[in-house]
């Protein structure tokens, strides 16, 4: 009876804080319910329609960035004029999301969330002379919260997951795996974030920043842990620097990505050394300094080469904040680090909403130009012109093609912009359909960066593609076959794999390395057709053009379970060992 009335207890305990969350934070508690509630319904109503699923997702989307808004707010104040600002704010993010979400979309909205987050941290602070070691006694604290909520939510996920996989094999029942999903969305979207709210104190202000100390675990975590590995990281990095003062040569564009993960490392290794009086305090902030300035000079080689884009300008802009908190934090005896995390917020805020400033402005300008360029200085573009001016104009044209409106382009490549929107199905991605009206195939970010590694690889690197003639105008004869379906299938001979990527619904359709096509059905297979023959055949009628008649781009195969006939539309083999490493194009077949 002890035991039961322990768990009794334990769980009002547990009420109590759940209803003592929503009553602080009625606003965002409400918003974690929405973000739950439509997460479940878009699952359990997997066949709405696309409309409805982008309205569900934005208004999803909006209830996660105003989860945190509505807690900034709170924490200055419980008034009705900041929940009602909240409000506005939510519904202004809200009206300004695309109907289709993308990852630029996405990636925004994530910067957006930290942006909350960092006034999370922040708002408590903003009357002036605010002492440090509170301040970190309060962010440590917020962080503790966050990462207990993500620990104890998975731990609670863990095992109701498991109690019901135990219970379906003891039992003999099935059940769905969206209900596992669905589990999720209420232990993380009900149980954690009401969990981090109950966590967070009620004043910040009542912290006492002389009662704060490291437990015997957080100091070992500090002392033999974070800061070894700072060391190492910095030797590391030094070394580099020497090798290439030494040898002369440019940096490696993996030392971006090196210094930016040195930085954090070392920065959060200053942080935890706040309560203390550290030798290398100083000199972490000064190794940081430095490593940005090596940090700037590898991006200024790519961007001078490359072009701004949307990851280089955040990575100058997080680069910048690195170099100048440091500078600040080394050079400023009264230095406060509410204000280094102010400048983030601010910095972060400028890259969205920075106008002309901002990184998609900039990019896009940067990208835009750099096309154009590149058009104006390179005539007469084929597949046999310099792998590098493919490679430029590839990337500049899929990138705006990504991550910016049409509009860009048709400003550009007036004319192809225009018959791509008047003639090309959507089975095409622009990008491909632009680089062939300029006379080359495209070439994708893969495909490059191998070339630049192995120069002399790149005929085994780059597709030929072959296209049916459009002049041509030929009848499908259907007859011997009881269906037709598109097929479209991408194979890389360089990766070992294979997938659709549009067609027939009823088979499975892959390429084999080499060359052989695969059809199954419900995962039984019905044949298995070479293709080695018919691609040098092609290859040897095409010569100098890249199109064929359709009567000559026609495959036809039988097996002991199923008769094919394929009319192409597109083949794309490689030169050197004629390995098909995609097809598309009209499927007849007959299943015996």
């Amino acid at each position: 009876m002890g035991v039961v009335s322990i768990m009794l207890d334990n769980f009002k305990s547990l009420l109590r804080n759940f209803f003592y969350s929503m009553k602080r934070y009625p606003l965002a508690s409400l918003s974690a319910f929405i973000v739950t509630i439509l997460s479940i319904y878009l699952v359990e109503n997997s066949a709405l329609s696309k409309d409805k699923v982008d309205f569900l997702s934005n208004i999803a989307l909006t209830s996660t960035l105003a989860f945190f808004i509505f807690i900034a707010l709170g924490l200055i104040s419980s008034r009705t004029i900041l929940s009602l600002i909240g409000v506005i704010l939510s519904l202004g993010y809200f009206f300004s999301l695309p109907n289709n979400i993308d990852m630029v979309s996405f990636d925004k909205h994530i910067i957006l969330i930290f942006i909350s987050f960092i006034f999370i941290l922040t708002v408590p602070f903003l009357e002036k002379n605010v002492h440090n070691e509170k301040f970190w006694s309060w962010i440590y604290g917020v962080f503790l919260a966050l990462l207990s909520s993500f620990i104890f939510g998975g731990i609670l996920f863990g095992g109701l997951a498991g109690a019901i996989s135990a219970s379906t094999q003891l039992f003999g029942f099935s059940v769905d795996g969206k209900y596992y999903a669905e589990v999720a969305f209420v232990v993380f979207g009900l149980f954690s974030t009401h969990y981090f709210i109950s966590q967070i104190p009620h004043n910040p202000h009542t912290i006492q920043s002389k009662e704060f100390e490291y437990r015997p675990m957080e100091l070992f975590f500090t002392n033999y842990i974070l800061l070894p590995l700072s060391i190492i990281y910095a030797l590391i990095l030094i070394g580099y620097g020497v090798k290439i003062v030494m040898t002369s040569t440019l940096p490696n564009g993996m030392i971006v990505w090196l210094s930016l993960a040195f930085a954090t490392l070392s920065f959060i290794t200053y942080m935890f050394l706040t309560l203390s009086n550290h030798r290398f305090k100083k000199l972490l902030l000064l190794a940081i300094a430095i490593q940005m300035l090596l940090l700037f000079a590898s991006l200024y080689l790519r961007i001078d080469e490359y072009g701004w884009s949307a990851n280089r300008y955040m990575t100058g802009l997080v680069g910048v904040w690195f170099f100048i908190s440091s500078i600040y934090l080394i050079i400023t005896s009264n230095y406060s680090y509410r204000n280094i995390f102010l400048f983030l917020a601010s910095l972060l805020l400028i890259s969205q909403y920075g106008g002309p400033l901002s990184a998609s402005n900039v990019s896009k300008f940067s990208q835009g130009a750099r096309l154009s360029t590149l058009l104006k200085n390179n005539k007469n573009l084929s597949n046999d012109i310099n792998i590098d001016i493919r490679c430029k104009i590839s990337g500049a044209i899929g990138y705006l093609d990504a991550h910016h409106e049409m509009k860009t382009l048709q400003n550009i490549i007036p004319s192809i912009v225009k018959s791509y929107d008047e003639n090309q199905s959507n089975d095409k991605e622009f990008s491909s359909f632009a680089t062939q009206a300029l006379g080359f195939d495209f070439v994708n970010d893969y495909q490059c960066s191998e070339i630049r590694k192995e120069p002399s690889h790149i005929e085994p690197l780059i597709p030929y593609t072959i296209n049916v003639d459009a002049q041509f105008n030929y009848s499908v004869n259907i007859k011997g076959y009881d269906w037709m379906d598109k097929v479209d299938v991408f194979s890389d001979p360089n990766l070992g794999y294979s997938y659709p990527i549009g067609g027939t619904n009823e088979l499975n359709i892959t390429i084999r390395n080499p060359n052989i096509l695969v059809i199954k059905k419900e995962q039984s297979l019905l044949g298995e057709f070479n293709l080695t023959t018919f691609a040098k055949d092609v290859l040897l009628k095409v010569k100098s053009v890249d199109t064929i008649p359709l009567k000559e781009f026609v495959f036809t195969g039988d097996s002991d379970k199923i008769a094919i006939r394929i009319y192409f539309d597109s083949l794309d083999v490689y030169k050197v060992d004629g390995n098909v490493s995609g097809l598309s194009g009209k499927l007849l077949w007959k299943e015996k």
